[in-house]
C-alpha cells in the first residue's frame, strides 16, 4: 500500500480492481483518487464483457509496443496482466493497479510500483472517499466473488480500526 499516490501520477491497470469495484458500483473510486487510468486493449476487451463501459473521460486506451516483451509476458500471465505491465513500463507509470500474485511479482520484479484493490480501498478511507474499507470489502466478496483469506482480511480490518 505504502504512500498514496498524487493525481496526476500516471496510473495503468489491469482487470481485476476495475472489475470489483464496477461490480459494486463504486468504480468512481478510481477516477477520484487517481484522474486517469490507462488500461490494454485486452483490459477494455474483459471489462466491456462484463458489461462495463469504458469511460473514454478519465480511461485511456494504450496498447503495448513491444511485441516480444509481450510474448514473453504472455508465458507468465494472462493478456491483461502481461499488456498492462509491458504497457506501463513502455510510458514510465507511476503505478499499476493488479491484484493477482504472479503479476504484481512479475511487475515489482521490472521496477513498477504496484498496488490492488484493497491498496485502492486504503487511499479512498484515507481520502474520506469511504467511510468503511470493510463495507466495501465484503459487497466485492458477495457480489463480485472477490476473495481474501479470512486472517489478512482480519487483520486488514482490525489494523484501521475496523471491527472484522
Amino acid at each position: 500500500m505504502g504512500e498514496e499516490p498524487a493525481r496526476g501520477v500516471v496510473v495503468v491497470s489491469d482487470t481485476s480492481p476495475i472489475l470489483n469495484l464496477f461490480l459494486v458500483e463504486h468504480l468512481d473510486l478510481l477516477r477520484k483518487l487517481f484522474g486517469e487510468i490507462v488500461i490494454p486493449p485486452s483490459v477494455a476487451n474483459e471489462l466491456t464483457s462484463y458489461g462495463a463501459v469504458v469511460d473514454g473521460d478519465w480511461m485511456r486506451g494504450v496498447a503495448e509496443r513491444d511485441r516480444e516483451e509481450m510474448s514473453r509476458m504472455q508465458l507468465l500471465l494472462d493478456s491483461g496482466e502481461a499488456e498492462a505491465i509491458v504497457v506501463a513500463i513502455e510510458i514510465c507509470a507511476g503505478l499499476l493497479l493488479a491484484d493477482e500474485r504472479r503479476g504484481r511479482r512479475e511487475a515489482a520484479a521490472r521496477g513498477l510500483r504496484v498496488t490492488g484493490i484493497l491498496g485502492v480501498l486504503a487511499h479512498a478511507k484515507e481520502r474520506g472517499l469511504i467511510s468503511s474499507r470493510g463495507s466495501v470489502l465484503d459487497e466485492m466478496i458477495v457480489h463480485a466473488g472477490f476473495w481474501i483469506g479470512e486472517e489478512l482480511r482480519v487483520q486488514l480490518l482490525s489494523g484501521v480500526g475496523e471491527a472484522p
